[in-house]
Order: C-alpha cells, then sequence, then structure tokens
C-alpha cells in the first residue's frame, strides 16, 4: 500500500504554492499573504526554493534529506501567511507525504488531516488538491485497519474525481479499484463487485489493447478475489476476451477446473516451522499441447512461491481451441497451504 500512496505523492507535491494536478494544469494559490514586507518577501522566496528542493528529492526518495527542507518551508509559511491559506495546506502535503515515504504515518496523518481541513475551507469542493489528500488519507485509514473510515475518505475522492475528470477517467476508474479492496475486506462483495466491474469497462476503453497495465489490473483484481474466497464473482467482473488475432495467446482465467493433471504441491518445512499457510495464486502459460512453460505467483505467501510455481509447472491441461486450432492460453491456478494437513 506504501508504493501507492508515493506513487500519489509524487503527482501531488506542492511547489511554490502550486500543485500539480492528476490530469490537469498547476492551480495557484490565490490567497495574499498577511504581510508584504521585503523580510516576509525574503523568507517567502526562500519557502518556494525550499519546496522546489523538496520535490526533486522526494522523487529521488531521499526522504531524509528533504525532511528538514520542507520543516523549514512550512516554518516560514506559517510565520508570514494565515493558517487557513493554501499554500500553508501545499506545505503540510509536502511533510506529511515525507513522513510518509519514510513508513511514518502516525507523524504524516495529522499533517494531512490539516492540509485536507484547508483545502475544504479554501479552495472548495473542486480543489484536486483535495482528492489526493482524500485518497492518501483512506490508503492510511485502510492500512490501520479502520475500514469504514477508510470507505468514507475513496468515497468522497471517488466523487470529487468524477466531477474533476469525469466518470470515465483513468483516475476514477483507479480509485474504484482502490475502494473495492476496501470493501472486500469489510466482506462486502455486493459494494466491491459493481465497482471493479465499472473499473474493468474503463480501463478497456482508454487503454490499448496491448497495453501492459490492462493484465497487471486483471492479476490485481483475481488474486483479490480468489484470495479472500470469492472466485465465482470473476465471471462477473470479466467479460469474454475478445478473439486473439492470428492464433495468439488467449486468456481463460481461472485454470483449475480444465486441468488433467494437477500434482499437490510440497509443503515447505521452513514454512510449516515458522507456521505459514494461505493461498497462493500462480499466472502461468499453456501451450498449444496443453504443457505449462511459464509460472509465476502473484500473490500470496512469499515462503510458498517456490513451491507452488514448481507444482503449477508439473500440471498439464487439455488443449484450448480458437476457431478449431489449439493456441496458447494464460490464466491463473491457485493452490492453499494448510498446516493441519500432513
Amino acid at each position: 500500500m506504501r508504493e501507492k500512496i508515493l506513487a500519489c505523492a509524487v503527482s501531488l507535491l506542492c511547489v511554490c504554492g502550486v500543485s500539480a494536478q492528476v490530469g490537469g494544469g498547476p492551480a495557484q494559490s490565490a490567497a495574499p499573504p498577511v504581510a508584504q514586507s521585503p523580510e516576509s518577501a525574503t523568507d517567502l522566496a526562500e519557502a518556494t526554493r525550499l519546496s522546489q528542493s523538496v520535490v526533486k528529492l522526494f522523487s529521488e526518495r531521499r526522504f531524509d534529506e528533504a525532511l528538514p527542507l520542507a520543516e523549514r518551508a512550512l516554518a516560514l509559511r506559517e510565520k508570514w501567511l494565515k493558517p487557513d491559506e493554501v499554500k500553508v495546506a501545499d506545505a503540510l502535503f509536502n511533510l506529511a507525504a515525507l513522513y510518509e515515504g519514510k513508513g511514518k504515518s502516525d507523524k504524516a496523518e495529522p499533517l494531512y488531516l490539516r492540509a485536507l481541513h484547508i483545502y475544504e475551507r479554501g479552495a472548495g469542493a473542486s480543489e484536486p488538491r483535495l482528492a489526493g489528500v482524500l485518497y492518501t488519507l483512506g490508503v492510511i485509514r485502510y492500512r490501520k485497519g479502520s475500514y469504514s473510515q477508510s470507505a468514507a475518505y475513496l468515497e468522497r475522492a471517488v466523487a470529487l474525481q468524477e466531477k474533476l475528470q469525469g466518470a470515465e477517467s483513468l483516475e476514477v476508474a483507479g480509485l474504484l479499484l482502490s475502494l473495492s479492496e476496501v470493501y472486500v475486506v469489510k466482506g462486502d462483495y455486493k459494494q466491491a463487485t459493481p465497482l471493479l466491474q465499472r473499473a474493468v469497462v474503463i480501463w478497456r476503453k482508454k487503454l490499448d489493447r496491448d497495453d501492459p497495465k490492462l493484465e497487471q489490473y486483471h492479476d490485481r483484481i483475481s488474486c483479490m478475489m480468489i484470495t479472500s474466497g470469492h472466485n465465482e464473482e470473476l465471471s462477473r467482473i470479466f467479460t469474454a476476451p475478445e478473439p486473439p488475432p492470428g492464433g495468439a495467446t488467449s486468456d481463460s482465467g481461472v485454470l483449475n477446473g480444465h486441468a488433467i493433471e494437477k500434482p499437490a504441491p510440497r509443503y515447505p518445512e521452513d514454512a510449516r516451522a515458522a507456521h505459514i499457510s494461505g493461498t497462493v495464486v500462480v499466472k502461468i502459460v499453456v501451450d498449444e499441447t496443453g504443457k505449462v512453460i511459464k509460472a509465476d505467483r502473484l500473490c500470496g505467501p512469499q515462503e510458498l512461491a517456490g513451491a507452488s510455481e514448481e507444482a503449477a509447472r508439473r500440471a498439464r491441461f487439455t488443449p484450448t481451441l480458437l476457431n478449431g486450432q489449439s493456441v496458447k492460453v494464460s490464466g491463473i491456478i491457485t493452490y492453499t497451504f494448510n498446516l493441519s494437513v500432513r
């Protein structure tokens, strides 16, 4: 989850009181400073330079170097600007993103909350930076197990991005995926499934057919639903794939039911000793004869990955026919490791 926050923060870090918006141009802070003295102008110019350095260092993941600069920039803006100015919120956001990058959510969250309140008061519901803060708070709350609060933040972020970018934007699709993950953890599949269906429709409209992101999203959704024990929902989320041109690889989803042979994986002794169990989802490619030619873990405990991939490579499937011709097929196969089974 932290990588999601970092990706969001990189796109939203604020420089010079200007926030780089997802899918749009910069948004300039409109409120004038409280004082216009030479001292205030010098300090605020320094805050701008510091913020520029913070953004560069953040993009290079040099969080420790950036942290004192962000703290100084915030102090200078708080000294000369009104407490509810957007430029103060920008500095709060930058500092919070650095703490989050260092894995210190407890320090980041109150800063995000302060920024949220300023953006809400000073910019209103059309503020693009507000969407970024709402998303980040939603992910932090998710990681802390506060799923209802997480869903509330993410629902607001979805509604705001629909207004800003349109209901079928890629930004909205990404938020729908994050929100659906919260509902899955809560066990609310009635809410999660239609959100995932919407996201899939958007991706297929907006992305090229051979865009690797499509497969990545497919795999992420598959892992989420399978590891939660809801394989049956996949058929509702994904529509049937179009016939691949020229006998190219076809994607047939979960392949467990088409296996002629599906050897059970060995239970690694070190994993058993460490009481590691769970479901491993493996992405495989099956050739025209039904032989597995590639197997890679998608999700599940890393300690059980090697045994799962080895078992998957020994599996055999019935050949897949397309227009009467055998074709390669990609899909997923699952293995469940239970400590009570010897």
